[in-house]
């Protein structure tokens, strides 16, 4: 079966495909009835699905988040957002099962990754480290990091689903960030350029240990325990200790910390200390604004009705103006 782009779906599209099954809630109707939340992926985004109680039966145990499933469908338009109204779901470890063969199966075009190239966003991150940092200890700090978490630092997600929550977000965000600090930099001078940078970099390392996995990210026991922010501390300590050197070998190295610790900007939030630098603030401020900004472009271009307005955002409590705003891949190209 040929594989349409999620986001090249149109309303009325009839949908015969595979997909990554994102996430799968039940769910009760108005009616009583039961019925499925879906949210179904590819490479090129997500989009919900419906699966009414009429076709509950048509499921298989082997259904479930994280799996790859073919879908039979339609694509209408539910509370202003694109959705397949689904009549089957079936995972692909069962038509294997039943026919030997799934045909025209290619998880590569079902993975959500970044639109951005990992090579050039990588060597962007080590050039500023080579040429922007200026204290040796800094420097050194954060190459090593890079170096021993390189890999996964470059598949990580950033978060489960809301903003960068598929492989290579977490490098995405992070390189976005370091961009936008380079550019506060200058036009701030008071700010430390090596605190400022070394934080934007390592602000949410610690999403490397908090989170498994990118077909369908999931918390680990660390995560839960600890989260990221206590985590991220904990990866640069260590790293510290591994070179000899502690956070008394430069001051700037405790205001780093201080950045990973402090970036969700209010305890509520789960920072346990709030932004006490100019650097800590900016980089927290720089960190809301690509998850909002995020947020915003993906709930836009999920919407395709001629409204004005999307739907409402259940995160950012409102709905969104459309106006001409370009989506993140626009962006990530002319970076």
């Amino acid at each position: 079966m040929a594989h349409t782009p999620v986001n090249k779906f149109k309303e009325g599209d009839d949908v015969q495909q595979y997909f990554l099954l994102r996430d799968m809630s039940r769910r009760t109707a108005r009616t009583g009835k039961p019925y499925l939340d879906l949210i179904l992926a590819d490479r090129t985004g997500t989009i919900k699905g419906k699966v009414w109680s009429e076709a509950l039966d048509k499921l298989d145990d082997q259904v479930g988040p994280g799996v790859f499933v073919g879908v039979r469908g339609r694509v209408e338009t539910f509370n202003q957002e694109m959705t397949i109204t689904v009549t089957t779901l079936v995972s692909t470890a069962d038509i294997e099962a039943r026919r030997g063969v799934v045909k025209d199966f290619d998880p590569d075009l079902l993975i959500p990754r970044t639109p951005g190239d990992v090579a050039v966003m990588w060597k962007d991150l080590l050039d500023v480290v080579e040429n922007e940092l200026q204290d040796q200890h800094v420097r050194n700090l954060v190459r090593e990091v890079l170096t021993r978490y390189g890999e996964e630092f470059k598949t990580s997600p950033a978060a489960r689903m809301y903003h960068h929550g598929y492989l290579g977000g977490l490098l995405e965000h992070t390189h976005k960030i370091t961009q936008l600090a380079l550019a506060v930099k200058d036009l701030y001078p008071q700010l430390d350029g090596d605190v400022l940078l070394a934080g934007a970099i390592l602000h949410d390392v610690g999403k490397i240990k908090e989170m498994s996995g990118f077909l369908n990210p999931s918390t680990t026991m660390a995560g839960h325990f600890l989260g990221h922010i206590i985590l991220g501390r904990d990866m640069v300590r260590d790293v510290l200790t591994a070179m000899g050197l502690s956070d008394s070998d430069s001051e700037k190295i405790i205001q780093i910390e201080h950045i990973i610790l402090s970036h969700h900007g209010q305890m509520e939030f789960g920072s346990p200390v709030l932004p006490l630098t100019r650097e800590a603030l900016v980089v927290h401020a720089l960190d809301d604004l690509d998850a909002k900004m995020k947020m915003i472009n993906d709930h836009i271009d999920s919407d395709k009705t001629e409204e004005s307005f999307t739907s409402w955002h259940k995160v950012l409590k409102r709905s969104i103006f459309k106006g001409t705003c370009r989506s993140d891949a626009d962006d990530l190209t002319n970076d």
